[in-house]
């Protein structure tokens, strides 16, 4: 009989732990197999195969006629299933159902719909307040070894972070870091590393033209997307002050300036007596001026509160030397002099008949009068801030006034008469004489009729003269004597 045993191998095929003791039975009889003592874990026993991955042939102790070959039985296994669960551990949104999953078959979980406001999912942690352990959709297998067990995992939440970036909007220098600020969260503004020529810095807006809302080091709570702020600035302000430099009256106020806004410096107000405003200088002994009266100006420092002091700029003024021919004929542009300055008059060119020129007056009365204050050519100095009319100053001349015959046969002399021109003399009595003739006067031709009696009042008028005698034929009667004769013829006249 035990010859004709045969025996049954029980192979555990993947179990992990257990065994099976091989059974021998008479071949040819019918038994019950052993019952399995073979366990794997995460499977369930199913019963047995003839092959490694044959399928299931017999049950666990089921009857078997016993063959005539020893015979070996493979432990056939099925998997657990087992379900996942998914926890949004504070989520304020979404929601997840369960995923199934088999034992040794790498699944992956489901994709994260859950949401939470102000965070980020990081993943899922098998305990409400542990770490991640698996990333979004992660594959993973063997969670558990339980069959139909329900593993629930937890989302994890990382708070969102945002940066906040600082932009200096125009700024001429510096530089800032970016600042990264929880959602929702507030943090302390970065103190302002910008700077800008010719501002100063107020703040920081929200967009480039907005205003400040926010001061240096101020707290800013950030919200659910990047944002940038932007540097705001304030120009500078100065003031520019005006100096007459040496006016004489009037004043100019100050003007108040922006950083990078033109703006007109203000009317000058000053006045210097006997000079012309040219414009403004940095400096008093400035003789050719910066800017001109109420020119537009920008950025003339870039220091706040800075006092710019600019000075009047003057020329002395040009007046006129007017020429007054006081009876003269002819012509004199206007000589051109500047204030404080000293010229040589022009040399005349007005003339007057029967005077000379004898220089110039300043006044009409002292010109008629004769006073000369400046001699042809002299220098004048324009002493007063205005125009100055000067008097031709004339004197007569003296001319002679000649005495001819006018005739042969005369006998006498007469010298010249000297006259001053416009003035009246009595005429030289006459000194001629000529035989035969009575003089009658004097003419102004040779041939001319009588103008002047002897001893008559002459005026010259011209530049020298001549007077010519003028004889008349003496007329004396012949008488006749009869000398004894009768009727004598009466006496005729003859010359």
């Amino acid at each position: 009989t035990v010859t004709h045993n045969r025996s049954i191998t029980f192979i555990g095929n993947g179990a992990t732990g257990g065994s099976t003791a091989a059974q021998y039975i008479l071949w040819g009889t019918v038994e019950n197999l052993r019952s399995n003592g073979y366990v794997r874990l995460g499977y369930s026993f199913l019963g047995w195969a003839t092959e490694p991955n044959g399928d299931l042939v017999y049950a666990n102790n089921q009857e078997i006629t016993m063959g005539d070959n020893n015979i070996e039985l493979f432990a056939k296994w099925t998997p657990y299933f087992y379900k996942i669960a998914y926890n949004g551990n504070g989520s304020t949104g979404g929601l997840m159902g369960e995923s199934e999953m088999t034992y040794d078959v790498a699944a992956n979980l489901s994709p994260n719909t859950y949401t939470r406001s102000g965070y980020s999912f990081a993943g899922w942690a098998t305990s409400p307040g542990g770490s991640a352990v698996y990333t979004d959709g992660q594959s993973v297998v063997n969670l558990t070894s339980v069959n139909a067990q329900t593993v629930t995992l937890y989302a994890t939440w990382a708070p969102l972070s945002h940066v906040l970036t600082y932009d200096g909007n125009g700024a001429t220098s510096g530089s800032m870091a970016t600042h990264t600020i929880i959602e929702n969260a507030t943090d302390t503004l970065h103190l302002n590393q910008y700077t800008r020529v010719g501002y100063t810095f107020a703040g920081w807006a929200l967009n480039p033209g907005g205003s400040a809302l926010y001061i240096d080091g101020d707290t800013y709570t950030m919200g659910s997307v990047n944002a940038t702020i932007y540097a705001k600035w304030n120009p500078i302000v100065y003031t520019v002050s005006y100096n007459g430099n040496g006016a004489t009256s009037g004043m100019t106020v100050n003007s108040t300036h922006s950083y990078d806004i033109a703006k007109n410096l203000n009317n000058n107000g000053y006045s210097r007596t006997g000079y012309s405003f040219l414009g403004w200088a940095a400096s008093a002994s400035a003789t050719v001026p910066l800017y001109t009266n109420q020119q537009s100006v920008i950025n003339l420092t870039n220091v706040a509160g800075t006092v710019i002091t600019f000075y009047a700029v003057w020329t002395p003024s040009t007046y006129n030397l007017v020429f007054n021919a006081n009876g003269g004929i002819g012509s004199m542009a206007n000589q051109p002099i500047i204030y404080l300055q000293s010229a040589s008059i022009r040399a005349n060119t007005f003339t007057m008949t029967g005077r000379s020129f004898a220089g110039w007056a300043t006044s009409q009365a002292n010109a008629e009068a004769g006073i000369v204050a400046y001699a042809n050519g002299a220098t004048y100095t324009m002493s007063t801030p205005e125009s100055k009319l000067l008097y031709a100053v004339w004197t007569p001349n003296t001319y002679s006034l000649n005495y001819y015959p006018n005739a042969t046969g005369v006998t006498g002399s007469m010298s010249s008469q000297n006259m001053v021109f416009g003035q009246t003399y009595t005429l030289n009595s006459n000194a001629y004489a000529k035989t035969g003739y009575g003089f009658i006067g004097w003419a102004v031709t040779p041939g001319g009729i009588k103008a002047y009696d002897n001893s008559a009042a002459y005026t010259m008028n011209t530049e020298g003269a001549a007077l010519y005698a003028k004889w008349q034929a003496n007329t004396y009667q012949v008488s006749y004597n009869a000398n004894g004769g009768t009727s004598a013829p009466s006496p005729t006249a003859a010359t």
